[in-house]
């Protein structure tokens, strides 16, 4: 008979563990019974979610942001669930985003239901990959990576962008496998996933649309999949202009500009 020594393994209890259901009452976001408290950081008031399984059954408008910060945090919303944030009532700019990924924190979506930013602050996005006030522009090679991975058939949308990183905050790595990734402004330029920064992306399923589906200005692009798509939902022509911040194309489904 083999004998195994205890160290031949490693398991990940968070794998097997019942998920968390999340939920809003009474103003608040709840992780099953416990009341979550909100934090302020770089003028941004936010929820904190670290290294948990969280499941959405029923919609949630949110009040402020959800940040995640652990190195292993799955979300599942499930078919017919939104989870939904509005425009700030202060500090816009610092509140643009339903969820942003922080640095050295991993965060897995999966699911049916839907990620909304639903105000109309024109650079907002469903998913935002890293926050202000972390390491930028030559001091963020060298910090912890902010990861994302999207499965299964979610729709994460927001006015200006889907997902979006950012062109001062570097080592990044960002992974469409399915779902639906939108931007949903009509009166002004807006990306599906917008990659400003030096960082992987990699988009092997989905549909990835606004008027431009996808704009890289740093980093590095691989698309795969015979199910991919990638368009601009508008008919005219390609338009550029130059932009240090946002985005700088119109009429394309994949965008290679120099930042």
């Amino acid at each position: 008979m083999s004998q195994f020594r205890q160290d031949d393994f490693t398991f990940d209890l968070q794998r097997f563990a019942d998920p968390v259901e999340l939920t809003f009452k009474d103003g608040s976001l709840y992780a099953g019974d416990t009341k979550l408290d909100t934090t302020t950081e770089n003028s941004a008031t936010h929820y904190t979610l670290d290294g948990e399984n969280y499941v959405i059954n029923s919609s949630i408008e949110l009040n402020h942001p959800i940040w995640v910060s652990g190195s292993n945090t799955t979300i599942t919303i499930n078919s017919g669930a939104t989870l939904s944030k509005g425009d700030a009532s202060s500090n816009a700019n610092y509140n643009d985003h339903v969820i942003a990924v922080k640095r050295g924190a991993a965060l897995t979506l999966d699911g049916e239901g839907t990620i909304s930013y639903t105000g109309s602050q024109s650079s907002a996005c469903g998913v935002k990959v890293t926050v202000a006030g972390e390491a930028r522009d030559a001091n963020s090679y060298t910090a912890e990576k902010a990861t994302l991975i999207v499965n299964g058939n979610l729709t994460i949308e927001g006015p200006g962008y889907g997902v979006a990183g950012n062109g001062t905050r570097h080592n990044t790595s960002i992974t469409i496998n399915g779902g639906t990734i939108k931007a949903t402004n009509t009166a002004s330029d807006c990306t599906g996933i917008y990659n400003p920064q030096d960082g992987d992306l990699t988009i092997t399923g989905g549909t990835i649309t606004g008027k431009t589906g996808v704009e890289i200005r740093a980093g590095s692009l691989t698309v795969s999949g015979e199910n991919t798509k990638i368009t601009s939902t508008v008919n005219t022509p390609l338009k550029s202009h130059a932009n240090g911040n946002g985005s700088t194309s119109a009429g394309a489904g994949i965008a290679v500009v120099q930042h």
